[in-house]
Formats: C-alpha cells, sequence, structure tokens
C-alpha cells in the first residue's frame, strides 16, 4: 500500500513539474515576444524621428536660402540706388 501511495505521490509530483516548466516556457516565450515587439516599434520609433528631423532640417535649409536671396536682392538694389545717387551727385558737381 506505500509503494502504491508513494507511487502516486511521485506521478503528481512529476506531472506538476512538467506543467510547472511548460508555464516557465511559455512565460519566457511571451517575455521573448515583448521584447522583440518593444524593439521593433522602438526602431520604427526611431526610424520616424530622423524621417521627421530630416525633413525639418530641409525646411529650415530652404528657408535660409530663400532667406539668402532676398538679402542678396536687397543689397543689389541698394547698390544701384547708390549708384544712381552717386551718378547724380557727380553730375551736380560737374554742373
Amino acid at each position: 500500500m506505500k509503494i502504491k501511495f508513494l507511487t502516486i505521490v511521485a506521478a503528481f509530483a512529476l506531472f506538476s513539474c512538467e506543467a510547472a516548466e511548460g508555464a516557465v516556457n511559455d512565460a519566457k516565450d511571451s517575455g521573448t515576444e515583448m521584447i522583440d515587439d518593444a524593439k521593433a516599434e522602438g526602431e520604427e520609433m526611431m526610424d520616424d524621428a530622423k524621417a521627421e528631423g530630416e525633413e525639418m532640417m530641409d525646411e529650415v535649409k530652404a528657408k535660409g536660402e530663400e532667406m539668402m536671396d532676398e538679402v542678396k536682392a536687397e543689397g543689389e538694389e541698394m547698390m544701384e540706388d547708390a549708384k544712381a545717387k552717386g551718378e547724380e551727385m557727380i553730375e551736380e558737381i560737374t554742373k
């Protein structure tokens, strides 16, 4: 009778260990999957941030070039005005 009881207890312990091992493996797989998903999401976020940063830099560059063109045009206009004014002054002096 003791041997049957011990056999039943041993079998129960064996099945309990197998069930616990299965649960541990499932938890490990689930954890690994969560880590992989988080890594993929992080990489996607970094790619999005990089693309947005590059887009912002392109916009800043375009605006800077536009401003430089405006400054150049204003400078050329000022030079033309100064040249005309200088020519007027020379004409008045030489009269």
